[in-house]
């Protein structure tokens, strides 16, 4: 018996597809279009007839796509010409991809979905998302995805956890997030595993957990699911939801450096820096940090550029030092900005040239590098770089502070401590050194400390001490 939307079908891909191309009707789609217009019934993979196995044999027959069956010939026929029609529209859907013609594909989407299949939404939602064959429109790929995940699509969930956790074509929900990606966590699927992981581990949607982190996030590292391979390492370095074993860390850093694993394999170059319960071989170390950096590893090919700049491992190459600084630089590392910066300052082993170092500088502080802003505070501060006396080095602190970095809190509260650019101010230097403190400057502690135990300090002493911690924070 043949069903009416077969028959629609056939009508609307052999029309309206092919009337807009006339070299479409290929053998490969004739074949497809031939399977919408016949609705071929292959029920079993090994016969053509539909199949009832016995109940006993219910668990091993859903394997060979084989199930018990208590639908009437119509009914069965007709879904197996659905799941018919599905397999020719995804032919054709591949066909039109490989060809670039995206309104043709886009089109098949649209066909598809009409057949309430999950992956068939999912298609399309993702059409929308990209714009690929139509206007772009997140409003309606956030539907679509929805319509997927309703169906139990498990791609879907991962989609819609992220879009709630970013705010992406819908309202930013971290609790629905975690939702979604619990969902795809009880499919089995490793991403679900670990980004349910990492809302236990943050907190975000769900109550932090790092005992839940460390076991959802193992189970995705045991199928080398890179990421988790990562935090399951972490977690052992530092002791999150787990017991600290720097051994166990550095065994998950070796997986997932056999791997491929970038980020891993510049930790282990870490490691083997000293650093972690691994003996200190620079040799291992930069071998380490060559395969990081071969993979793109940007914090690797700066740690290359430091390591030939100073002779660490290598003999001292300045050559070297900048092509891996360049590098870095040319990709976006920050720091890698800064250092190169400093070479030009320098001028001993690069030609000196200011304004080629001022411009890395404030690319990276456009960038929001604190690091950057400290060093060109420091540059005008050492006379390599002229300064105009108009505050901008107590500016360029206290934006680094903002960000979160102890120097920058460390270097405001000396400017109050010894009234650098501002009226000298214990109280406000105390607060500073304080959160700075906190950070875990150890310099800043120090200062506080004295200032606390020796406010009789004479303004000799103090003048004496101002020139000691500049030696000291210089070193």
């Amino acid at each position: 018996m043949r069903l009416g939307f077969i028959s629609i079908f056939a009508l609307f891909a052999c029309a309206s597809l092919s009337a807009q191309d006339d070299s479409v009707d290929t053998e490969a789609e004739g074949a497809a279009l031939a399977v919408l217009q016949n609705g071929e019934v292959n029920y079993c993979e090994d016969n053509d007839e539909i199949k009832v196995e016995e109940a006993e044999d219910a668990e091993a027959s859903e394997e060979k796509d084989c199930v018990i069956d208590t639908r009437t010939e119509e009914e069965k026929t007709a879904e197996l010409k659905r799941k018919n029609t599905i397999k020719a529209l995804k032919k054709l859907a591949s066909k039109y991809e490989e060809e670039e013609e995206f309104g043709k594909q886009f089109l098949v989407y649209n066909r598809w979905a009409t057949l309430i299949d999950g992956e068939g939404f999912f298609k399309l939602a993702d059409a929308y998302q990209k714009g690929i064959g139509t206007k772009e429109d997140k409003a309606l790929a956030f539907q679509n995805y929805k319509k997927a995940a309703d169906l139990k699509y498990t791609k879907a969930y991962l989609i819609l956890g992220k879009a709630y956790a970013n705010g992406e074509g819908v309202a930013k929900d971290l609790a629905k997030s975690a939702i979604y990606y619990q969902l795809a966590s009880d499919d089995g699927n490793q991403e679900g595993h670990y980004l349910l992981s990492q809302s236990y581990a943050n907190g975000e949607g769900v109550k932090k957990d790092l005992d839940k982190a460390f076991i959802l996030a193992k189970k995705a590292a045991d199928k080398n699911h890179q990421e988790a391979i990562n935090y399951i390492a972490q977690s052992y370095e530092i002791g999150d939801g787990v017991e600290a074993n720097i051994e166990l860390s550095n065994a998950w850093y070796l997986k997932g450096a056999s791997l491929g694993n970038a980020y891993a394999q510049y930790h282990l170059g870490n490691h083997f820096d000293g650093a972690f319960g691994m003996v200190e071989n620079n040799d291992l170390a930069n071998q380490w940090y060559m395969l990081a950096a071969g993979n793109g590893e940007l914090e690797a090919m700066s740690v290359l550029g430091r390591n030939y700049r100073d002779g660490e491992g290598f003999d001292k190459d300045i050559e070297m030092a900048i092509t891996w600084f360049t590098k870095a630089s040319d990709l976006g590392h920050n720091p890698s900005k800064v250092y190169l910066a400093d070479l030009y300052l320098d001028g001993k082993d690069l030609d000196k040239d200011k304004q080629k170092a001022l411009a890395l500088y404030k690319e990276a502080i456009e960038a929001d590098s604190s690091f950057a802003m400290i060093e060109l505070a420091r540059s005008y501060d050492y006379g390599l770089l002229r300064y105009r006396g108009n505050g901008e080095k107590l500016r360029l602190y206290r934006k680094a502070a903002q960000l979160g970095d102890p120097r920058g809190m460390r270097y405001v509260a000396q400017a109050y401590h010894y009234g650098a650019e501002v009226e000298k101010d214990i109280p406000e230097a105390i607060t500073w050194y304080r959160k700075a403190a906190t950070a875990g400057d150890t310099v800043s502690e120090r200062r506080l400390k004295r200032l606390l135990d020796k406010d009789e300090k004479t303004d000799e002493d103090e003048a004496v001490q101002a020139i000691l911690d500049t030696a000291e924070a210089a070193s």
